[in-house]
This record gives structure tokens, sequence and C-alpha cells, in this order.
């Protein structure tokens, strides 16, 4: 997408991973993952409106993709959640445990094909992280559910694929806001999609002084970059199998992705939450029982051939939530000069963090989380 400079003196970083490992939004390390990757060669997209961004502005802020699977439910990474600043160094090692997730009232959906003309954006509820979480790494965790104050009408959920792992060799679908080029930095902001991406890795893959993926992580073999991170991997019939979060940013490619079936207690918990909540029925996916076993939290130790602190998530429930604060300190409510709502305001201002964060970070960042 095209970044409107300078709209107003608020800064986003580009959360870019530090290591092999570590979450593609931020981070501080080698050169691993970009939770914020750009799809390289992808093609405008207009057929996934249920995928959207979303971002805060808590330190130097994150700019991500999140899934609408509910109608007030976003699916995402927990690194996107962040204060970036507080992302461990290392997060495939025993010591990358997750940080808390900020304020929801800092947090700001912004649904549509491009935040540069976004008209409207989605005030959020709650966060809901992992069970446990801050006793989890974020490798093999990094997924969390944002709730929406309101839920999203005129707009079909995507569905999950909890009962069956991704396949080796298999053909995905990405789609995110991030960069499309990784030499030009104000190339995101735009929704893009990537057909026919494979997945080139299924599980532990070791990376020294820890682990590149663990158990509960694929990845695939180019497309995602900066500010993809959260977004979905769709397989052929539209469901979602992952969730993107980190890779080398150098490259944008052997990019990490967190399997949805792997948390799919937690997963099906919140979607039927969420029905009851809204007085709905709950999709297909969340009637199912049970779910993959590997990602530490939900019952397998991710990492634990490399040291990594395997958890013992709780196999239902909504796991921990971040209550939304006064509404007054919504990012929704933060209008930059010149423009003339609120709503258009954090829209640009998503487009300028963006830029601002290359800026300051990329020269001290080799990798991050995308």
């Amino acid at each position: 997408m095209r970044l409107r400079r300078a709209m107003n003196p608020w800064k986003f970083r580009l959360l870019l991973s530090t290591l092999a490992v570590l979450p593609s939004c931020s981070s501080r390390d080698a050169e691993s993952s970009s939770t914020r990757a750009p799809l390289l060669g992808g093609t405008p997209d207009t057929e996934h409106p249920a995928v959207v961004a979303l971002g805060h502005q808590v330190g130097p802020g994150q700019y991500c993709t999140g899934t609408l699977i509910t109608p007030d439910l976003v699916l995402t990474a927990h690194h996107c959640t962040t204060d970036p600043t507080t992302l461990p160094p290392t997060l495939c090692t025993d010591s990358g445990l997750m940080p808390a997730p900020v304020a929801a009232s800092a947090m700001v959906v912004v649904p549509g094909p491009s935040t540069a003309t976004a008209s409207t954006t989605e005030a959020v509820e709650a966060i809901h992280s992992l069970p446990d979480f801050g006793s989890l790494t974020l490798c093999g965790n990094d997924i969390a559910v944002v709730e929406l104050k309101k839920p999203i009408t005129g707009v079909t959920p995507v569905g999950l694929r909890l009962d069956a792992p991704p396949e080796l060799g298999e053909t995905v679908t990405l789609v995110g806001y991030g960069q499309t080029s990784t030499s030009d930095p104000n190339s995101s902001g735009d929704r893009h999609s990537l057909s026919g991406v494979k997945v080139d890795h299924l599980g532990y893959e070791a990376k020294p002084p820890g682990a590149f993926t663990v158990e509960g992580e694929f990845t695939v073999d180019t497309g995602p970059c900066a500010g993809d991170s959260g977004g979905p991997a769709l397989d052929a019939n539209g469901r979602s199998m992952g969730v993107m979060s980190r890779g080398p940013k150098s490259s944008c490619t052997h990019m990490a992705y967190g399997r949805v079936d792997a948390h799919a207690s937690f997963l099906r918990a919140l979607a039927q939450e969420s029905a009851t909540r809204l007085g709905i029925d709950p999709p297909d996916w969340a009637l199912g029982s049970g779910g993959a076993a590997g990602a530490a939290g939900t019952g397998g130790a991710a990492g634990a051939s490399m040291g990594g602190h395997a958890g013992g998530g709780a196999s239902g429930g909504s796991g921990a939530r971040s209550e939304n604060g006064s509404s007054s300190a919504s990012g929704c409510m933060m209008q930059p000069r010149g423009l003339g709502s609120p709503t258009l305001g954090v829209a640009a201002l998503i487009l300028t963090l963006l830029e601002q964060r290359r800026r300051r970070f990329t020269s001290r960042r080799t990798g991050s989380p995308g």
C-alpha cells in the first residue's frame, strides 16, 4: 500500500522479526522473521473481504493483518497485539516467552481493500490470548483473537481448518496488507493475495542457539513479508490453516506460520462464545472436538528438543482476556491534522506508522515478526 507521509507525529514501527523464530512484527536479534512481511508477487485483492488490517500505537506501534473468523472475532498473531519493545530478542528458546498484549482500547481494525481509502474502522472490546500465555514461548503459540465491540456485517467470515494439519507440498493462498516489494517500504497498506504458494516444511527446524520453527508450525516457500503478520494461509477450500508469524525480512522466503489446528480447543471455545453473544449459530468448524497437539499451551511441548518452554494450556475457555479501556482513549479517536474524521485519521495513521517505523528500525534490525 502507499503510505501517506507524516500526516501526524505518531510513529508505528515495522515489526520485523529479529530471529528465524521471532514473530514477524518486531524483535531485536538476527535475521529471522518479519511479521510484517509483504506478499511479494501478490496481486491486489478484492476476493477476501474477511481479511482486514489491524494495529496499535503503543510504543513503536504494530501494523498487521488479521482474519474475521466470526462476525465479531479477528484472528491474528499474538505479537501483533503487543508493544514491540516487550518482545524477547530470541523467540525460539526457553527465554522467548510471550509478553502481555496492549489494552484493547489501543487496538484498531481497518476493513477494506486499502487502509489509505478506508471509510470505517472497528473498535476493539477485548484481546484473547492463549491460556497461561506468559509461560509459553511465542514460537508455536503466536496467535491471538481480537474481539470487536460490534460485529462486522455483510462479510462472510473465513472458516478454520481444525480437523487436519497442513501437508508438505500443499498449495495455499496467502492474503495480507504487507509490502509487495522489499525495496519499496511504501508498497504496503493495500490488501494483496498470492496463490500457488507451497508448504515447504512442517514442524521443528533447528537454528542455533534455538530453532527456526517448532512443532505446531509450518513454513511456506515465498510470499509474506513486513505487514503480513497475522494474515491467513488458505487451503484449496478457502479455510485458514495457519497464521503468519515471522521469517527472514531480507528475503521474505521460508516464512513461518502457526497452525490453527494446534489451538483448536481455544479457537472453538471463542467461536462458540461469539455465537452465544450474537445470538447466531456457531460456525461448523467450531462444533468439532479435540485438535492436533504439538504447540506449547495446547497439550504439546513446542520446541522441547531445543529447550523451548512447554506450557499446559487449557483445553477449553477463551484464555487470557485483555479488557478494553476507556473508549475515549481508543485509537479511533485520534485525528491527524487535515483529516475530517477519526476513522479516516486512524487509517491514515496506520499507513504513516509503517513508513516511519521502517526508517527508524530497519537499520537496527535484521529480522523480526511479520
